[in-house]
């Protein structure tokens, strides 16, 4: 079940917020924002009505408003989540936002229709309209097989007849239940943790292996061992500087005071 962030922008003056839903009547369907897709179903297009008003409520925008894109892009990722976790492919996020915005579009336009325009007719073509949003796959399966091909190496996953099987099913009677939805959420998130994990456990062999080597001392060569020094005498002689005689201490007859000295 992918959820959605709680980050909405503005409405219309058709909507009614209660104290924790959000939610907008359309002839005679009230729609009610979901921050949730439909666990072991692909979405209908009310859901991602329903979801979009979830992320427009304004109560919860704050000072950082977004625009009816922004709040697409958010659900465009997580359907994107979705769809692959129920293991069907889906077309790029820059086509996904589009259709979200399509379809949210129109929903408000209808909803903002003035009441002497709100004629049988229009409450005929809003009652087609409301069944549709209910009962329509919002589609967003990829049919270009090289995409399907690099999501499959991508997911590490194949489509297999059943998933294709599935996504017909959902297109129509929508009777089909994807059993192992919640497994491959699990999956997936005890994937992303074997990764960081193991991208961990290189990090660290990398390390090791790039301290320097420790010789031990047994294996060091005696020359370079402490005590066999072989310079001479001559290499050891403090420097003689200018001026000064190479004299001793013991040459020079240095006058020193006695106990009986007297002065003059």
């Amino acid at each position: 079940m992918a959820n959605i962030s709680d980050i909405p922008v503005g409405s219309s003056s058709t909507i009614v917020t209660t104290r924790s839903k959000c939610q907008k009547t359309l002839h005679d369907t009230v729609y009610t924002e979901q921050c949730e897709l439909p666990t072991g179903k692909l979405p209908v297009q009310k859901d991602v009505v329903c979801c979009m008003l979830y992320l427009l409520r304004p109560d919860r925008a704050g000072k950082g408003m977004r625009t009816i894109n922004e709040a697409a892009v958010l659900l465009s990722n997580a359907l994107v989540e979705h769809w692959h976790f129920c293991n069907v492919y889906t077309i790029g996020e820059r086509h996904i936002v589009k259709k979200i915005c399509g379809v949210y579009n129109e929903f408000k336009n209808n909803c903002q229709t003035r009441t002497d325009r709100k004629t049988d007719k229009w409450k005929e073509r809003m009652s087609t309209y409301n069944h549709q949003l209910k009962s329509t796959l919002f589609d967003i399966s990829t049919q270009d097989r090289q995409r399907t091909r690099n999501l499959e190496e991508e997911c590490g996953v194949k489509m297999t007849a059943l998933e294709y099987d599935f996504l017909e099913d959902q297109k129509g009677p929508r009777i089909g239940y994807c059993t192992s939805f919640v497994d491959r959420k699990w999956e997936k998130t005890t994937q992303r943790r074997q990764k960081e994990q193991q991208s961990y456990d290189r990090m660290k062999r990398d390390n090791e292996s790039s301290r320097p080597e420790v010789i031990p001392w047994k294996e060091v060569p005696s020359d370079l061992q402490p005590g066999d020094s072989t310079a001479s005498e001559d290499d050891t002689e403090e420097p003689m500087y200018e001026g000064q005689d190479m004299v001793s201490d013991s040459a020079v007859d240095i006058p020193r005071p006695t106990k009986n000295a007297t002065h003059p």
